[in-house]
This record gives C-alpha cells, sequence and structure tokens, in this order.
C-alpha cells in the first residue's frame, strides 16, 4: 500500500514537472515571437533609414 502511494507521488511530480515546464516553454516561445517582430521592425526601420539616406544622398548630389 505504501509503495502504490509513492508511485502516485511519483507520477503527480512527473506530470508537475511537465507541466511547468511546457508553460515554460510557451512563455518563452511568446517571448520569443514578440522580441523578433521588434526586431524585425527595427530591421526594417534601419533600412528605410539607409535607403532614404542614400536616396537623398544621390538626390543632393544632382542638385549640385
Amino acid at each position: 500500500m505504501i509503495l502504490n502511494h509513492f508511485q502516485g507521488l511519483n507520477v503527480s511530480l512527473s506530470a508537475l514537472k511537465n507541466s511547468h515546464l511546457e508553460q515554460l516553454n510557451s512563455e518563452f516561445f511568446a517571448l520569443l515571437s514578440t522580441r523578433l517582430s521588434v526586431l524585425k521592425i527595427d530591421h526594417l526601420i534601419m533600412r528605410i533609414g539607409i535607403n532614404l539616406e542614400f536616396i537623398l544622398k544621390k538626390e543632393l548630389r544632382l542638385l549640385f
């Protein structure tokens, strides 16, 4: 009877660990996707800024 009790605890502990790991995994990927979106937006803004700077310099050279 005692052995069955401990086996039940082991199963419960294992399920709890898996549940906790799944929650951490979910939170990690949610954070990662948010950060990747921000990085993509920052990268696009930087690319647009560089392209605008290049175009403006090119236009200014044509004016003078």
